[in-house]
């Protein structure tokens, strides 16, 4: 299987170009499309390691942003 979002790759192979946006995506793309770490890590070509850190940050991304808006639209 190939990463759904292949502009992420790019930006895995050099992650000083990583921003919050791309680890909101990533994580959203883990959630939706992959079963385990494993597979996520290997489509990006990533060790499994890297893959749950960059989950992790992802959903400490996407939730903030999901927090914000739940109190933006009160």
């Amino acid at each position: 299987m190939t990463p759904s979002n292949t502009y992420l790759t790019v930006s895995m192979k050099y992650p000083e170009k990583v921003t919050a946006e791309n680890l909101a995506d990533l994580y959203r793309d883990w959630v939706n499309n992959y079963l385990s770490i494993a597979a996520f890590a290997d489509d990006y070509g990533i060790t499994e390691a890297q893959a749950e850190l960059t989950i992790a940050k992802g959903r400490m991304v996407h939730n903030a942003a999901a927090e914000w808006l739940k109190e933006f639209n009160k």
